[in-house]
């Protein structure tokens, strides 16, 4: 567990940059899963909790897993990560992950990028895996319904899902802006106070006298 923890604390050190100013929204919201596995901690916010100590997992024999966190509000939801465990590679092939703005849309929702995919055991599917979104939504999805087994003699990973940290990297509408989610709604000087505040900062109804450019942060010559 400390090997992991290092492994979890250098990506973060090395993705930073790329986050900018967006957060990590999921941590301590609610969140549920389609079932759970006999003898384990039947908690789906393991997965929310700020720590890889605690893990989630579905149950075995099922015809598709799904887990999912309500952020409790609409964000612009830039990236989506998955710490997975270490030790169960095989489950990680085949998982999808979506938004959305209603709970339970499981394959309905919005995906974000491609599906995780790899060997049938997992072997090239890295601890620590990151899908962008960049979309707006409330919900994120984690869903399943591949058969991971047969690539090894020991691999059956049957349609379960287990990992122990969901991060959400979002902005909050109305509130923060901008490709990094670095500006501030408020710095802008629009004509229209009550303006809405959307990811490129537009002022509905114009600048201020003085002010120009699409979120009326420049100060005319």
């Amino acid at each position: 567990m400390i090997y992991y923890s290092i492994i979890v604390y250098f990506f973060i050190l090395q993705t930073k940059p790329a986050f900018g100013a967006f957060e990590n929204v999921a941590v301590g919201k609610t969140a549920d899963q389609s079932s759970y596995l006999s003898n384990w901690i039947k908690n789906a916010t393991n997965a929310v909790d700020g720590s890889i100590a605690t893990c989630i997992h579905t149950d075995v024999g099922k015809d598709n897993s799904w887990w999912e966190v309500d952020m409790g509000k609409e964000y612009f939801i830039h990236q989506v990560g998955i710490y997975f465990r270490t030790g169960w590679k095989w489950r990680r092939n085949g998982i999808q992950v979506y938004t959305s703005m209603s709970p339970r849309q499981t394959v309905t929702g919005q995906p974000c990028g491609e599906q995780i995919t790899g060997n049938m055991d997992g072997s090239d599917i890295a601890d620590v895996t990151t899908r962008t979104c960049d979309v707006t939504g409330r919900y994120v999805t984690l869903y399943t319904n591949t058969l991971n087994k047969d690539s090894c003699n020991a691999c059956d990973g049957g349609k379960a899902m287990d990992f122990c940290e969901v991060f959400v990297m979002a902005c909050e509408l109305n509130v923060k802006y901008g490709p990094n989610c670095n500006k501030m709604c408020n710095d802008r000087k629009c004509a229209t106070k009550t303006s809405s505040c959307d990811m490129i900062g537009t002022c509905i109804g114009g600048c201020q006298a003085g002010w120009k450019n699409t979120d009326c942060t420049e100060e005319q010559n």
